[in-house]
């Protein structure tokens, strides 16, 4: 009887401590889906910068061109333009080179949330077997205490019989002695 009352609490610990480490996942998983997220706005907004980087050196190149094949532009204006057009380019590499670095965030993120979701559901499920197992140690404790208690009663009423049937065999045996003295 101790040993399934052992199990019972072994079980209902077991379930607690599990479904403590699902809520913490599920937490984490929050947390990593929240920061994905923002690093797909990120993301965004850097592409976002990177297009009109992109946009304005296109504009600054046609620029160039069309001053310079009506020889209108001047020698100090051009080299301004084209140190805007390197500063342009090189603030577009380092948004791609930004953008590749929070894309691998971003898949990092995901892959977590994929392994965090898979073992959620597997202690969901272990929870749940464990769940299982203590309802059956309870009802099989249940059924074991009923037959503890029939057991008992059958003993009771055996002993009684017994002790009723000596004590009648006693009397008995009384009136014999004292029929013989």
């Amino acid at each position: 009887m101790k040993d399934f009352q052992r199990e019972v609490e072994e079980a209902r610990l077991s379930r607690e401590d599990l479904i403590s480490q699902a809520k913490e996942a599920e937490k984490k998983q929050k947390l990593l889906e929240a920061e994905l997220i923002q690093l797909q706005e990120d993301l965004a907004s850097s592409e976002r910068a990177r297009k009109a980087a992109e946009a304005e050196r296109d504009e600054l190149h046609e620029e160039i061109n069309n001053s310079a094949s009506k020889g209108n532009l001047l020698v100090d204006e051009k080299r301004r333009l084209e140190a805007r057009i390197q500063q342009l380019e090189e603030e577009m590499e380092e948004e791609q080179g930004n953008s590749e670095g929070l894309l691998e965030k971003a898949r990092k993120c995901q892959t977590q949330i994929e392994q965090l979701s898979a073992e959620l559901a597997s202690e969901k499920t272990t929870t749940q077997m464990l769940e299982n197992s203590r309802i059956l140690l309870e009802r099989q404790n249940k059924e074991l205490k009923l037959k503890l208690q029939e057991v008992e009663s059958s003993q009771r009423a055996k002993s009684k019989t017994a002790i009723s049937s000596l004590e009648s065999k006693l009397a008995h045996l009384e009136e014999q002695l004292e029929e013989e003295t």
